[in-house]
């Protein structure tokens, strides 16, 4: 059963080979990774699919999982030598799909979407990560290194986890991408207090400018949310023979992740909108300020500009100019109206 099979630590270190993922010419280009797992308490052998392959055909009580860094496109072929489905590689061609889950003959085919990074002061992004769930073999695929995919794998061959069969690995590989995206979701809560701050100290277009991201980011996860809902609908009520008590727990326990995550994201969205509508607000009330200052202003400058308006005017027969005090009696009553303007709008409170 071993022939074939690397060393159990050079397996797993290439199942979880971390950097970026080869270029689209050179995606299939290397072996899938792949763990064989035979009846309880057999301890799952890790290799390569071309080493593997030949045990998982000669025993019928064994199960295969396969994963390969790549578009489905590229592992098409394995997969159907495997008794995938080939139609269901058809549904699964655009890598901006929202999650989903189908069945397509023996076939259930799933698209997850997991979290890239849970760093707050990271983008929020999302990466595909496919599923095809036959009899006897699940088949993972996702563009570079998967998050949920590193996590699973140590535990399985540590024997900290057992999965029981495909559709009880598919569902775990399930929660730890819903717990990991709630823990990113979780995160972004200090960065929407950070931002409540400065909206209240240092308002300006650059906090608009991220609140209006974080909106963008945080709908972008509640779709998600909703998305990996269905999709855990699909997984509980599936009616497969490997569908052991400890998977319809594991699904449930991604349906109430998923939840959580759309109520989380809703919910912080919601905030971001309600820091925004307080942002233009504060921005209105500053600009009545000002206009409300400057209106002042002008008004209180209006009787002078009047008294200088008329004694600016170039007629021969105006007695006033004639006196001796005239200029200064029009200057106090220019000053007057001034000062008695300035302490009306004062008691007023509209300066």
């Amino acid at each position: 059963m071993r022939a074939g099979v690397d060393t159990v630590g050079g397996a797993i270190d290439a199942l979880l080979r971390r950097g970026r993922p080869p270029p689209p010419e050179a995606a299939n280009t290397e072996p899938l990774r792949a763990v064989l797992f035979g009846p309880s308490p057999q301890r799952p052998v890790f290799g390569t699919l071309e080493g593997l392959a030949g045990a998982w055909h000669a025993r019928p009580d064994h199960w295969l999982w396969v994963h390969g860094d790549a578009d489905p496109a590229a592992i098409r072929t394995e997969c159907e030598s495997l008794g995938i489905e080939p139609a269901v590689f058809r549904s699964a061609a655009d890598a901006k799909s929202p999650p989903a889950a189908e069945r397509v003959g023996g076939t259930m085919r799933v698209l997850w979407r997991e979290a890239a990074a849970v760093d707050p002061s990271a983008e929020f992004a999302t990466l595909p990560l496919h599923a095809f769930v036959a009899d006897r073999v699940v088949a993972t695929c996702s563009r570079g290194a998967s998050p949920a995919v590193e996590q699973l794998a140590p535990e399985l061959l540590a024997g900290a986890v057992a999965a029981d069969g495909p559709t009880d690995l598919a569902v775990r590989l399930a929660r730890r991408i819903g717990e990991r995206l709630v823990d990113a979701v979780g995160r972004i809560e200090p960065v929407l207090d950070g931002l409540e701050d400065r909206v209240f100290a240092e308002p300006d277009d650059a906090v608009l400018g991220e609140l209006t991201a974080w909106k963008s980011r945080l709908r972008a996860a509640a779709r998600v949310g909703r998305g990996h809902e269905r999709v855990a609908t699909l997984i509980t009520q599936t009616d497969g023979a490997d569908a052991s008590p400890e998977a319809r727990a594991a699904g449930s326990a991604f349906r109430e992740l998923s939840e959580r995550l759309r109520t989380l994201a809703e919910m912080y969205a919601q905030t971001a909108t309600d820091l925004t509508d307080g942002y233009l607000a504060m921005s209105a009330h500053r600009l009545n300020r000002v206009m409300q200052i400057l209106t002042v202003i002008t008004v209180i400058f209006v009787p002078m500009t009047f008294l200088a308006g008329v004694y600016g005017m170039n007629f021969v027969n105006m007695p006033e100019l004639g006196t001796r005090y005239g200029y200064f009696v029009v200057v106090a009553l220019m000053m007057a109206a001034g000062v008695a303007q300035f302490v009306f709008f004062r008691r007023r409170k509209w300066i």
